[in-house]
């Protein structure tokens, strides 16, 4: 038994208790010293009582009471049948579960309570016999976070908490999801229950999605998705000012289908696009459409700067055939601050030799991406690159990757140092062998080749020598057989004293370990290694490999690092590492690009049968860029990063007719460069992208982007806000980054909204939320996602059974029981007991006593 107290200051009073015995000791009645003891207890237990029912003591006396609330929706797009089903289970289920408590309540956009499991039925069957059309406001709404609000207080407190909640969990006004904390701390646990849809036969446009923003001239996607509740063919259009952009036909079923459908607009400013659904078979008018506003902007202006003048035109044929405005320019003409190139969504350069530049317009346009977000594409062309390029160069800080110093001589050396020591055994060694031969393969004949294996010791199976005696010095890699440990440093330090006196022009080292080795000073070694033009790269092979030492070496030493859990890839990473680091910067061979990443910006660009490319630049892809077009040696061809608030984007074969002479003529080169452009670029004018407004339920969350172009902000932006009546409301936004604000407000009456801002350099943004049809006429299946979610974060059930709903889980509560009055009542029975002492003598202290009481 668990008892508390709420004061603790009555405490005090204990005082009087020695106080009363020490007055009874001095008393001057006639009663024995018993009697006057016995008295002294009594009125002692009084004071005790009263001061202990001045604390205010509980009981916390455990149990299980339950108290179940039900929530029944109401709504329109509820089945009025499910609904109808959904009340008598309520009736039946209270009747046999016997909660201790319970409640039901129906609820649309707000809320009703029933006291009487018979007045549930009768409201329910009410609605289910009135037409849709006059169905009470009530209906036109579902509020489940309300619902679900109001529900929380009506549980009797002190007991087990179950909400059955009855539902097709389609929400039209607030966030249920938000209310899930309330659920939590109050310990309510939510069992659900799915409700059919309506069922009209009807079929709807259920939703559209489309760009706010878009060029003129553009084709743009719309995609629409319509939901049906019968088998019938339809047609879904797409309507500006009446006249029909584009349509589709489809038979219109019971599953969701998605279309997506083209827009192209011809006049800039602001226009309505209408998706429309006509079925042959149709039910209701309402929801056969939804409005949309968009934007128009005039065609975004990229500058193209191309090192060869008489091929300029290849590629300004091509951006202006995909609805660019194109502007060309020599490297010379460039102008040396940012600012002069804002105008510009994007800058191409193509083939532009690096002395054609100056420090100063370099770092223009380093600013133009980094400060003003402007996109930036550098191709490729032999001029760009190598020690006569831009290697070291502000650009090359721009770009998602590194050029390589120069094309790599012919002269080439490699020493493997393998790893031999008794962990090696079996596979791995015999794989490791095949491998290193593999690389003898690859190599030409007057390369140098070297094999140093090691364990804790060391030894030369293969001295540094001309690869031209393959069959030798494979003999020589098969004789390596597994013993002792694992010692890397001395290995690797032989290679480099191995490689110091060859006169090889490049020299490389592949070191291959699956264990952990002794600590040392490799970073002093490679380092060292690396300034003497020797790269390292590194293969770890299995899961006891030290792999982030392996991964440094082959940092330090400006390498490859790989790791390798199949041992079966080691022959192919060894001939790919030694191809790779064997031939020349400059790769002209016929290849075809590989899709190493799918963007948005591939999208209806088939790689696989577009012709080869006759050649590309060897580079090196930065550490946080991605590659998305590679070659077969893994090489990147196309790679792009984020550059501040800029895209900056290098293709390393070329645009023109030296290495892309078939690409000219294949059908994607257009596409290819148009949507490469387009996703690279700034928008045309960040400006009409400074302001997004997104419907969700009915709350329109509103943010606002400054871009850099439209000037420095010094208080945050307000919005203003006008519905349909033609009342303002002014919005106040708050700051979320540096250059970013937002607010949201809840949507007043079904009619059409504006929001307008105005940036910090006076130019106006709108944007339009149109009304189209009752949120309730989307008679969609069962949000079953949302009730699962719901059930599963408050420990209830999703489609319970009624023996669920009241099972003893074994949760009990406490109800806090008041003893005061207890102790009061006691109190003052004591007290008359010690008035009745007064009266009557219990001891005698003598034996001839005349009566038993005392006048």
């Amino acid at each position: 038994m668990n008892i508390a107290v709420e004061y603790y200051w009555p405490i005090v009073l204990l005082v009087l208790i020695p106080t009363v015995w020490w007055v009874q000791r001095r008393s001057f009645t006639g009663f024995t010293a018993h009697q006057r003891a016995l008295q002294t207890v009594v009125r002692s237990t009084v004071l005790l009582l009263l001061i202990f029912a001045l604390m205010q003591p509980t009981w916390e006396r455990s149990g299980r009471w339950l108290s179940v609330v039900y929530l029944l929706d109401q709504s329109a797009s509820v089945s009025p049948a499910s609904a109808v089903t959904a009340s008598q289970w309520i009736s039946a289920s209270t009747l046999e579960g016997q909660p201790d408590h319970w409640q039901a309540m129906t609820f649309g956009a707000s809320t009703v309570a029933f006291d009487d499991l018979e007045a549930v039925e009768v409201a329910i069957s009410g609605q289910a016999d009135s037409p849709l059309s006059s169905l009470s406001d009530d209906a036109g709404s579902t509020n489940l976070e309300l619902a679900v609000r109001e529900a929380a207080r009506v549980f009797a407190p002190n007991q087990v908490k179950r909400l059955v909640l009855m539902t097709d969990g389609h929400e039209t006004s607030g966030s249920l999801i938000e209310a899930v904390g309330l659920l939590q701390q109050q310990g309510i646990a939510v069992y659900t229950m799915p409700l059919d849809p309506r069922d009209l036969g009807d079929g709807w446009v259920d939703d559209v999605r489309m760009p706010d923003v878009v060029t003129i001239d553009e084709p743009f996607a719309i995609t629409v998705r319509v939901l049906g509740q019968t088998d019938t063919p339809a047609v879904v259009e797409v309507l500006h000012d009446n006249s029909v952009l584009d349509a589709k036909s489809i038979q219109l079923s019971s599953e969701p289908q998605e279309m997506t459908l083209k827009g192209n607009l011809t006049e800039v400013g602001s226009a309505e696009l209408v998706v429309r659904l006509r079925a042959v078979e149709d039910v209701m008018a309402q929801n056969n459409q939804l409005r949309r506003s968009v934007v128009t902007t005039d065609r975004p202006k990229v500058l193209y700067v191309e090192g060869h003048a008489e091929s300029q035109h290849f590629l300004t044929r091509a951006l202006e055939a995909g609805g660019l405005s194109v502007d060309t320019a020599t490297a010379m003409s460039l102008p040396g601050d940012a600012a002069s190139l804002e105008p510009y969504a994007a800058v191409i350069f193509s083939d532009v030799a690096a002395d054609a530049l100056g420090r100063v317009q370099m770092e223009a346009l380093s600013g133009y991406v980094s400060d003003f977000g402007g996109g930036f594409i550098m191709a490729g062309g032999d001029a760009m690159y190598g020690e006569e390029g831009y290697a070291d160069s502000v650009l090359e800080a721009l770009l998602p990757i590194t050029f390589t110093v120069k094309e790599r001589p012919e002269e080439f050396a490699l020493i493997i140092v393998l790893d031999k020591s008794w962990s090696m055994v079996g596979e791995k060694i015999e794989l490791s062998k095949e491998a290193s031969k593999a690389a003898v393969d690859v190599l030409a004949d007057h390369h140098e080749i070297g094999v140093v294996a090691f364990n804790n010791s060391l030894d030369w199976p293969v001295l540094l020598q001309r690869a031209s005696n393959r069959e030798w010095i494979k003999d020589r890699i098969s004789t390596i057989m597994p013993s002792g440990h694992t010692n890397v440093y001395p290995a690797l330090e032989e290679a480099f004293l191995g490689l110091e006196g060859s006169e090889s022009r490049l020299k490389h080292v592949i070191l291959l370990s699956d264990g952990r080795t002794y600590p040392d000073d490799y970073e002093g070694l490679v380092t060292k290694m690396a300034e003497a033009e020797i790269t390292v790269s590194t293969v770890a092979m299995g899961q006891e490999a030290d792999r982030e030492l392996l991964a440094n070496i082959a940092d330090w030493g400006e390498g490859r690092g790989y790791v390798v859990e199949d041992v079966g890839e080691v022959p192919q990473i060894f001939a790919q590492e030694t191809r790779r680091a064997a031939r020349p910067t400059l790769v002209e061979v016929p290849f075809s690009p590989i899709v190493e990443k799918s963007v948005e910006m591939f999208k209806g660009i088939d790689f696989a049968s577009s012709p080869p490319l006759q050649g590309y630049l060897s580079t090196r892809l930065k550490e946080t860029s991605e590659a998305l077009l590679i070659s077969e040696e893994d090489d990147p061809i196309l790679a792009r990063w984020q550059f501040g608030l800029g895209r900056a984007v290098a293709f390393t074969s070329d645009v023109k007719n030296r290495w892309a002479t078939e690409w000219l003529e294949w059908p994607g080169y257009g596409k290819f460069w148009t949507q490469l452009v387009r996703q690279t670029m700034r928008g045309s004018d960040d400006r009409f992208r400074a302001l997004t407004v997104k419907r969700e339920a009915d709350r329109a969350h509103i943010t606002v982007d400054i871009p850099p172009a439209a000037g420095d902000v010094t208080a945050p932006p307000t919005v203003r806000w006008t519905v349909g009546n033609g009342m303002t409301t002014t919005i106040r936004t708050e700051r979320v980054s540096s250059a970013s604000y937002a607010a949201s407000v809840t949507l007043g009456p079904e009619d059409d909204q504006t929001f307008q801002t105005e940036l910090p350099d006076g130019s106006e943004v709108a944007r339009s939320l149109l009304y189209s049809y009752p949120a309730e006429y989307q008679f969609r299946p069962a949000n079953v996602e949302l009730l699962q979610a719901i059930a599963h974060d408050t420990g209830g059930v999703f489609a319970p059974s009624l023996e669920q709903i009241f099972e003893d889980d074994g949760v009990r509560t406490v109800r806090p029981i008041a003893l005061w009055p207890f102790l009061v009542a006691l109190a003052l029975a004591l007290y008359l007991l010690d008035l009745l002492l007064r009266r009557i003598r219990l001891f005698e202290a003598s034996a001839d006593l005349a009566s038993p009481f005392q006048s």
